[in-house]
């Protein structure tokens, strides 16, 4: 059984028009600001932003935790600011101040909760005006460089390294501009930036078309590998479980998340059998209704437990009569040096500190 939202290609061809003007408006939207017409507003620390031009599903999470932590191991003091999707306060709120964390996810959003859960000692803010959540940050928190998450369309905050991520098995040319399909603005506004990160790199192999397409399309970017691997499972109480508690088991495969395909691919490659799916629009917020589906699907297809991510575990809240496990992500960046060398320009306490 699959919930899926996927596009109908005829639907998506009647779209196409749409998408046509809104590819055509976005770019001339980063035209404005790129002649200065509209104006930035600046944090007084280094701005890195991590974006993508799709709408989701390039792993952009598990990468702005890799650089958090990367930063804070280097002995410097990172903030990850992001908008907090699906929460339901407003304006600037601080996640974790790098000593405790201050909400839930109904306050903060599940990809922040995440974040704050996964990365002790480093600072995470939400905020609909990523320049307000960064100033409380750098002023309140003591930041020394602000990691933008989700930034790339962020246009109206300078930012001093833009990496952009694009998922190796689903190319950003192959795809079309909403709302015919998943993309936010035209595959040529990669030319815009400093480093693309190639995620799940590891499926294709090192030499590719997708990376031939970057470097035409952003000549100046530098680019590097990224392999975005299972970690371990995680249980609702924090108990940790091997990867081999997969092998030949017969699984409910749930999820809320921009590219369940990718989630469901990753169980079956380590030897799970998926018995069920059950697919949610992005962020969902699970109910009563929602909590007896999943049962009842597991009893009818004989699963012997869910297995889901990290960002839909959070919001699970409700009791559940089946044991749940979640399956966490890790990034690794095959070519981390190239990336540093860019960082180390836009970051003089980097190089100090290192």
């Amino acid at each position: 059984m699959k919930i899926g939202f996927t596009m109908n290609p005829t639907l998506a061809h009647l779209l196409a028009p749409l998408g046509l003007l809104y590819g055509a408006a976005m770019q001339a939207r980063r035209g404005l600001y790129a002649r200065g017409a509209l104006p930035r507003r600046r944090l007084p620390v280094p701005v890195v932003s991590i974006g993508n031009l799709s709408l989701g599903g390039t792993g952009k999470t598990p990468f702005a935790s890799w650089l958090a932590h990367e930063l804070h191991g280097r002995g410097l003091r990172p903030a990850i600011v992001l908008r907090g999707y699906g929460r339901e306060s407003r304006g600037a709120r601080v996640v974790a101040d790098g000593q405790r964390i201050r909400g839930g996810v109904s306050e903060v959003g599940d990809e922040a909760l995440v974040l704050a859960r996964n990365l002790p000692g480093v600072v995470v803010v939400v905020g609909e005006s990523r320049f307000d959540a960064g100033v409380l940050a750098v002023r309140e928190l003591g930041a020394e460089v602000v990691i933008l998450d989700d930034g790339f369309q962020q246009l109206g905050l300078h930012r001093d390294l833009d990496i952009v991520l694009v998922e190796a098995t689903r190319p950003p040319r192959a795809d079309r501009v909403l709302p015919a399909g998943r993309l936010r603005e035209r595959p040529e506004s990669l030319a815009a930036a400093d480093v693309v990160a190639v995620t799940r790199s590891h499926l294709v192999g090192p030499s590719n078309e997708v990376t031939d397409w970057i470097r035409e399309v952003a000549p100046e970017a530098s680019v590097v590998a990224v392999e975005t691997r299972p970690r371990r499972l995680v249980d609702r109480a924090g108990t940790v479980h091997g990867l081999e508690s997969l092998h030949k088991a017969p699984v409910l495969a749930l999820s809320a998340i921009g590219a369940p395909a990718q989630f469901e691919a990753d169980l079956e490659r380590l030897g799970a059998r998926l018995a069920a799916t059950l697919r949610f629009r992005d962020h969902h917020r699970f109910d009563a209704i929602d909590v007896k589906r999943i049962e009842e699907t597991c009893r009818a297809r004989g699963a012997a437990f869910v297995v889901t991510t990290a960002k839909d575990l959070v919001r699970l809240e409700l009791p559940i009569a089946v044991p749940v496990l979640a399956l966490e992500i890790d990034a690794h960046v095959r070519d981390a040096a190239v990336l540093w060398q860019r960082l180390a320009r836009v970051m003089p306490l980097l190089a100090v500190k290192v």
